[in-house]
């Protein structure tokens, strides 16, 4: 198992830290109460005090990135590489996808006139292309990933498990972002694709793996 690498950390880590950073800088102009969740249209739908949301920022953010970094030296079957491509690339996209929401929901607290209007969804389309393309190149483990009884008994049911969910991830991205540049924010198709990219995988895992058993 290779060390981390720190001065090819010093991104993530940067990410990481500036809505910590934010938060500090702006204390005294953000309202007591935050926005933490968002329509798909961008709008407010539930507050909490900003105490509390200084604290799961933090929490959340730093916790994410000692998991992933934590993850290539406790996985059993020492699959990771902690400084592979894919695997930094997912981090990477998953830290700042989750900086990026702790920061419109700073931004929308500080500036009332700031929406997000439907931004959430660009962001998730972009997350998904990321997920779809990691994937499809995901080792078979017990942290990340498909995860039914049959993807973990059965490395081939794994495997085309993942090459299906990647293609779904990945169209389904593509087709958030494009619903994002001609400005559709529509909450039940968006509820809808992120169910079909993540329930037909489920299935069909289950259904490979009961053909495999009739062979």
């Amino acid at each position: 198992m290779k060390k981390i690498i720190l001065k090819k950390e010093l991104p993530v880590l940067i990410i990481v830290l500036i809505p910590i950073i934010y938060f500090i800088y702006f204390w005294k102009s953000i309202p007591n109460m935050v926005p933490i969740q968002f329509s798909i249209s961008g709008e407010p739908t539930n507050w909490t005090t900003k105490n509390l949301f200084m604290y799961f920022v933090i929490g959340i953010n730093i916790s994410i990135y000692l998991l992933f970094n934590l993850i290539p030296f406790i996985d059993p079957n020492k699959k990771f590489d902690v400084n592979s491509k894919n695997y930094y690339k997912l981090k990477f996209s998953m830290l700042l996808f989750i900086s990026v929401l702790s920061l419109f929901s700073l931004k929308s607290a500080v500036d009332l006139q700031f929406r997000m209007q439907n931004s959430i969804m660009l962001l998730i389309g972009f997350l998904f292309m990321v997920l779809g393309n990691y994937f499809q190149t995901i080792p078979q483990n017990y942290f990340l990933g498909i995860k039914t009884p049959w993807t973990l008994a059965n490395e081939f049911v794994w495997k085309k498990t993942h090459d299906l969910a990647g293609k779904l991830f990945f169209i389904t991205g593509i087709i958030l972002i494009v619903l994002y540049i001609a400005n559709f924010p529509n909450e039940t198709l968006f509820i809808t694709l992120i169910i079909i990219s993540v329930f037909v995988p489920i299935i069909y895992s289950f259904i490979v793996y009961k053909k495999l058993e009739r062979i």
